[in-house]
């Protein structure tokens, strides 16, 4: 594990991934937070180190993969380097605005097979000339998880997130872009049209 599941401002969610049952082999500390070219430059660096000190010491048959994030991208340049075939799920997916695109598309063409999650992916992977035959519409993932899971109670819900509900509640998620030169902007023109 690396990542946010390491850093205490993000909960250290070592003790879940534990709680769920999975046994953790390696934790490759990248030292994430600083969002900055200068940071992120740095934590993938501790990445492709921390990743080839692990896959050294597993000797893992493959590496299997979800998205498009630099610490994936990390684990590849590694995967690569040390002869580990790489199976990649999602790619083919188009973020616009998005640093996001580049980073998949990149891992796409390191990957030995594909498991995109729909037809337009599939053929976009096929189009960027890998190999039909490695090429696996697998659907997304995602939607098994949401499917087998049990509803939250409205009051529940509030309670955990200490809310009090009113008679109308809605949600917004703000994803910026990061190619973007000002995500703050952004997310107040938002707040401007709310």
């Amino acid at each position: 594990i690396t990542g946010t599941h390491l850093a205490p401002q993000f909960g250290e969610t070592a003790a879940v991934i534990e709680e769920d049952g999975f046994a953790i082999h390696e934790r490759v500390d990248i030292e994430i937070g600083d969002d900055t070219p200068v940071g992120i430059a740095r934590s993938m660096g501790l990445a492709v180190s921390g990743m080839a000190a692990a896959f050294e010491r597993l000797a893992p048959d493959m590496v299997v993969l979800l998205g498009d994030r630099y610490e994936i991208l990390a684990a590849v340049q590694t995967a690569v380097v040390a002869r580990v075939p790489i199976a990649h799920m999602c790619g083919g997916d188009v973020t616009e605005g998005a640093i996001d695109d580049s980073i998949r598309h990149a891992i796409t063409k390191l990957a030995a097979v594909h498991f995109p999650t729909n037809d337009e992916s599939a053929r976009r992977i096929v189009q960027m000339g890998e190999d039909p035959a490695r090429v696996h519409n697998v659907g997304s993932t995602g939607i098994d998880r949401i499917l087998s899971l049990e509803p939250m109670a409205r009051e529940d819900f509030f309670a955990s997130v200490g809310l009090v509900p009113r008679d109308k509640n809605f949600i917004i998620t703000f994803h910026p872009a990061t190619l973007s030169a000002d995500a703050v902007a952004e997310a107040e023109t938002m707040i401007h049209a709310l």
